[in-house]
């Protein structure tokens, strides 16, 4: 079920964790699972990084440069690979936040290829990616392999 936020965010509802199958080996297929998700968690953070670097750049022009391109291309080649992840019921809730990230990544590069906006519709799409960031920040598992650098204090982080 989808829901809109007041923040101009769409978002799907959590899977409950009670709905979980009983697996009799959930460790292997967790530990499948996180093999598989290391490749499309770094793009994924890949992606915020092309994301913001194009709100950055954008400046209310068409974004018609090999930037936006290949972010366009990083997009289509990680929904892809998100959606063929093997999802033991166990972990739901981390491809969710996954699912989500994407999600808004995506609703920004299709707002971006538009062209002009005025500056509401810009801070939303801000948001989106504050957003993203924030999901994959908490879907975070640095003992796995899925870590994210936390860029608050970093030079770049001047937009707020």
């Amino acid at each position: 079920m989808r829901n809109i936020h007041a923040s101009g965010c769409r978002s799907w509802d959590m899977p409950d964790a009670s709905a979980a199958r009983h697996d009799p080996h959930p460790g292997d297929a967790i530990a499948r699972y996180l093999a598989a998700t290391g490749p499309v968690y770094g793009a994924l953070t890949r992606l915020v990084s092309q994301v913001s670097l194009l709100l950055l750049l954008s400046d209310d022009r068409r974004l018609s440069y090999t930037g936006a391109a290949a972010a366009r291309t990083l997009a289509q080649e990680t929904e892809t690979a998100l959606a063929a992840l093997p999802v033991p019921a166990a972990v739901g809730r981390h491809h969710w936040m996954l699912s989500q990230a994407m999600d808004r990544l995506s609703q920004v590069l299709k707002r971006l290829r538009r062209g002009r906006m005025d500056a509401a519709a810009f801070a939303r799409l801000i948001r989106l990616v504050r957003s993203a960031h924030e999901l994959l920040r908490l879907a975070a598992l640095p003992e796995a392999g899925l870590s994210l650098a936390d860029l608050r204090r970093a030079c770049c982080s001047c937009v707020r």
